[in-house]
């Protein structure tokens, strides 16, 4: 996204604009997501093993499409 936003203003992209540091790419990333997936992305976040109807559930979704995003 950060890449389509600076071809937008006409210009190429230079290397500083993607130094961000980790926490800011993150935040930037989940901005694109929606609160489903935000909230699938939570409950998953610790498991070993990431499984589609265990993470709606965990969720506590009724559907499977964020999950499986």
């Amino acid at each position: 996204m950060r890449f389509l936003e600076i071809r937008r203003t006409g210009r190429g992209p230079q290397p500083a604009d993607f130094d961000h540091d980790f926490p800011a790419l993150i935040a930037r990333t989940l901005s694109d997501f929606t609160p489903d997936e935000r909230g699938v992305l939570r409950s998953v976040a610790l498991p070993d093993a990431f499984d589609i109807p265990v993470a709606t559930q965990t969720a506590g979704m009724q559907h499977e499409a964020p999950a499986g995003a």
